[in-house]
């Protein structure tokens, strides 16, 4: 009978059922399976729940940009705007194309790093060079928030073997999170550090932090914590799940030190290269 009610709910599983179980008593071979089929039901269950999620949240993402998209472009065609709002629609639609296409190029990064099929090139570089450079594409909010930005590495230059392009991706959006989520007047510090052969990057700021909860969930696609909402209008919520899995491919673990109201503190490490 145990054998003949697996049977049945691996059927129901097999059709999309992913909520089905079967009892489970004893501790014999029979419901050791009983308990690996459950298991395996429990898994696929979450899975799902993911995929509906990810789902949902990509129709939210998309659909915020193209309304705009069409909205302006329907108001050029009618001739609703006038030849003085024409350029500012213009260069709405291009922010919004760009939102559009980082959106999609994220989505594509992050399946091929989940399914390990995500290449690096690795060069030889400068990380401080790479910070300086990337922290001055933030030199407008850093100005309109009056921020204390600093930079300190631990020598003039800190060479490191990785992947040039994934690593600016990484402290682009570090950055982005830091400036993003720190009040006017707070402060904003990316250094470099050395240790057992390799270069630590650790950027930290005394912003809004991030709760306990939140913190099991920062890293996961798509996710924004309560404190975030009303400061991050326009993100995807996928920069640090970028930031996990380009550390990862790297053979890196980005950690986080973070409290309510007493900001937060990424450090991820890069292999020393000639130099370094």
């Amino acid at each position: 009978k145990p054998l003949r009610e697996m049977s049945e709910a691996a059927k129901q599983i097999a059709g999309g059922d992913f909520e089905k179980r079967v009892r489970a008593k004893g501790h014999d071979e029979v419901s050791q399976l009983a308990d690996s089929l459950n298991n395996m039901a429990e898994s696929l269950d979450q899975q799902e729940r993911g995929r509906r999620e990810f789902i949902s949240n990509i129709s939210h993402d998309l659909r915020s940009p193209l309304t705009s998209i069409r909205g302006f472009v329907q108001a050029i065609k009618d001739g609703a705007a006038s030849p003085a709002k024409i350029d500012r629609y213009l260069d709405i639609v291009l922010d919004e194309t760009d939102r559009l296409s980082k959106l999609a190029n994220d989505i594509v990064d992050l399946s091929q790093a989940e399914a390990r099929q995500l290449a690096i090139e690795k060069s030889i570089f400068d990380i401080n060079r790479l910070i300086r450079d990337t922290a001055m594409l933030f030199e407008t909010q850093i100005i309109q928030k009056e921020l204390n930005f600093g930079l300190s590495f631990a020598d003039n230059q800190n060479i490191v073997s990785a992947d040039h392009e994934k690593i600016r991706r990484v402290i682009y959006n570090l950055l982005d999170n830091a400036i993003k989520f720190t009040l006017e007047g707070g402060t904003v510090i990316t250094e470099t550090s050395v240790k057992d052969g390799r270069v630590w990057v650790t950027v930290r700021d005394n912003g809004v932090g991030i709760s306990t909860e939140d913190q099991k969930h920062i890293f996961d696609r798509f996710y924004k914590a309560d404190s975030s909402r009303g400061l991050d209008k326009r993100g995807n919520g996928l920069g640090l799940s970028i930031v996990r899995e380009f550390t990862r491919v790297h053979g890196s673990t980005v950690t986080l030190i973070s409290a309510p109201g007493k900001g937060s503190a990424f450090t991820f490490a890069l292999e020393a290269g000639s130099g370094g």
